[in-house]
């Protein structure tokens, strides 16, 4: 039999449907298109736990709906912008295939980016030239990243378990390396001791050493959630193999 799971579209918000949910009028729901399956809802709670700071959202799989809070003038709109990334972590996550907006190619060499921005029929945006070296570098370090959501949690590569570990979601991942959106940031040159999160029953035990961080106020000015990267260890070879059949 042929496998069509990833042939499954991905869950998108109606944003047009949003209403008022409750009898206090005190929350909104918004429906959700698409197949709510098991491993789609498990996906959804999972990737509600290691979201961070965003709304919190209850799953009505029974309505097919979105509900959340919504306090006395907040705008709903805001709490929709979290809900559309935590369905598009919860897409990946479920293997849903989401479809890719082009990517403007940009060159690391600012000069080359001005005179590709300002040359006739070039899909090079002149905005593109102007990006600031941190943002350069991320594309330039991005070249043969792969985008995946994987649940990872790490403690200080010294720590003994009496601190107990953190938890994040994976932004993007490479055979010997990781970036991992979280709230709580260790420091660059700390050495980890990392869990990722394959599938449900998979799990893999990599050390690593924090090369990079984005913080909050750097994340903020690049419209990029906080977190880290992280050079990776792979005794097994699970990691790196599961990495390049993502490719």
């Amino acid at each position: 039999m042929v496998d069509t799971r990833n042939n499954v579209l991905p869950v998108t918000l109606d944003a047009a449907s949003l209403e008022i949910w409750g009898l206090q009028g005190s929350g909104r729901s918004v429906r959700l298109q698409g197949d709510v399956d098991d491993t789609w809802a498990d996906s959804f709670a999972l990737a509600q736990h290691v979201q961070g700071d965003g709304a919190r959202f209850y799953l009505d799989r029974r309505r097919h709906v979105l509900v959340f809070s919504a306090e006395s003038g907040a705008d709903p709109q805001k709490s929709l912008s979290s809900a559309r990334v935590l369905i598009d972590l919860t897409n990946r996550r479920a293997g849903r295939q989401t479809p890719r907006k082009p990517v403007d190619i940009v060159s690391p060499d600012p000069e080359e980016n001005t005179r590709r921005a300002t040359a006739p029929g070039t899909p090079v945006r002149a905005e593109a030239a102007k990006k600031s070296t941190h943002q350069r570098m991320e594309d330039t370090r991005g070249a043969k990243r792969v985008s995946a959501a994987l649940m990872v949690q790490f403690r200080a590569a010294n720590d003994n378990g009496t601190d107990g570990s953190s938890t994040g979601m994976t932004r993007d991942v490479t055979e010997t390396g990781v970036f991992v959106v979280t709230s709580r940031l260790p420091s660059v040159g700390e050495k980890l001791s990392l869990t990722v999160h394959l599938e449900a029953q998979k799990r893999i035990g990599l050390t690593g050493e924090v090369v990079r961080v984005l913080d909050k106020d750097q994340a903020r000015q690049l419209q990029l959630r906080a977190g880290f990267a992280a050079r990776v260890t792979d005794p097994s070879g699970q990691y790196s193999r599961h990495v390049a059949g993502l490719r």
